[in-house]
């Protein structure tokens, strides 16, 4: 892949995680049994344009991905870069 190929998808990605990140969205698991089955039916009966976003950012497994490698990169971040353990002699 070339740079700039690699560079706008890692942008893409980027972005992608920081647009469904700022919007509301009802965790899977944080939410109860009653509002995931209740999203199911607004889901059935008529949906709307937020609801199918909640709906793809739960259920699309490549934004799972690149959420847990985002995760990770900041997890590895945060142990690099943070003061080492203290020890008593």
């Amino acid at each position: 892949m070339k740079r700039s190929a690699f560079t706008a998808s890692v942008f893409r990605v980027a972005f992608m995680i920081l647009l469904l990140e700022s919007a509301p969205v009802i965790s899977a698991d944080t939410a109860a049994p009653s509002a995931q089955g209740d999203l199911a039916e607004r889901l059935a009966k008529q949906p709307a344009i937020p609801e199918l976003v909640i709906y793809a950012y739960e259920h699309n497994p490549s934004i799972q991905a690149a959420r847990e490698g985002w995760r990770a990169i900041v997890e590895q971040y945060r142990i690099a870069t943070g003061y080492p353990d203290p020890q008593l002699m």
